[in-house]
Order: C-alpha cells, then structure tokens, then sequence
C-alpha cells in the first residue's frame, strides 16, 4: 500500500467524520503526485523524441517516490517516517490527553457535588418557607377565631343592653353581617 493510499485509508475513512485539514493535505498529496507522474511522463517523451538510449528507457520511466510527496504536503515535523509510516503517539501527549480527561473528571465531580449541594438547600429553604407559612395560616386563624370570639362576646353584651333598656332594635341578617 503506498504510503497516499495509507494516509487516505487512515485518515479519509467514508463512514467517519472528516477534518478539512486532513482532506487539504490528502488533495494536495494527490495533486503532487500528478504532477510529478506529468513530469516523469513528459520527461519520458521527450528522451524518446531525441532518440536517447538510456537505463531508464530500457527499464522503464523513474516511479514518484510517495514518501518525499506525503512529506511536501504533511511537512517534515509530522509524525510520518519514511517507510514505517504514521509512528505511535508520544507518551507525553498521551499523558496529557490523561491528565486532561482525568482533570475533567474531577471537575464535573466537583460540580455534581456543588449542585447536589445546592439542591439540597433549596429544598431546605422551601421546607422552612413552607413552614413559616403554615405557622402564619395557623396564627392567622388563632386570630381570627379570637377575633370572632370578641364580636359575639360584643353582641351578648349589646343584645343584654339593649333588652334592658327596652329599644327594639331588629336584628341584622347573618347574611349582612
């Protein structure tokens, strides 16, 4: 497999996501290597016009070494070997990927905790809420029930009066009172 075919296979798969980088550098890979099959080819003709008899007419035009393109197009910082292909990643980026997943672990941790946290007392402050206002109802209520007391011990008391002066007074309706 050359090493385009390679790149393409590992990094261009149909059924995965694609990176414009990598689809960049694939087609810039592949038009190197036209060009380079155009020169070899144009390079081949012309000989054959001059009637020149070299090795390579008798063996055949000179093959475009792929490795030399992958490295015009990736650059020679990239992790591409000639002829070993992509090496293994480096530990250290390795060991940071971990730190970082292990960094991102502890701070969605963290934060599970902080929201249980706050969850927890939100629902300690509707618990007190709920209660101060139950504790108001029942305080109004007491009220209201002293109040009542007070106006039918007030209306005994007018009632009483009233009998002994002898004014007869009609009485209201409980609907108007």
């Amino acid at each position: 497999m050359s090493p385009i075919d390679y790149f393409e296979s590992r990094h261009l798969k149909p059924s995965s996501w694609r990176n414009e980088y990598t689809q960049e550098k694939h087609a810039e890979m592949v038009t190197y290597k036209v060009e380079a099959l155009t020169q070899t080819q144009s390079r081949a003709q012309s000989e054959l016009g001059n009637g020149a008899s070299s090795a390579e007419f008798v063996v055949g035009p000179e093959q475009v070494d792929e490795f030399q393109i992958v490295s015009k197009a990736l650059g020679t910082r990239s992790r591409w070997q000639k002829r070993l292909g992509a090496l293994p990643q480096l530990k250290s980026i390795i060991g940071q990927r971990i730190a970082s997943t292990r960094q991102v672990a502890e701070t969605i941790a963290t934060l599970k905790q902080q929201l249980a946290e706050k969850d927890a007392e939100h629902a300690r402050r509707i618990d007190e809420t709920q209660r101060q206002i139950a504790e108001k109802e029942a305080e109004n209520q007491r009220r209201l029930e002293e109040t009542q007391r007070q106006l039918n011990e007030q209306n005994r008391m007018f009632q009483t009066l009233i009998a002994k002066v002898g004014i007869e007074i009609p009485l209201p309706l409980r609907s108007e009172l």
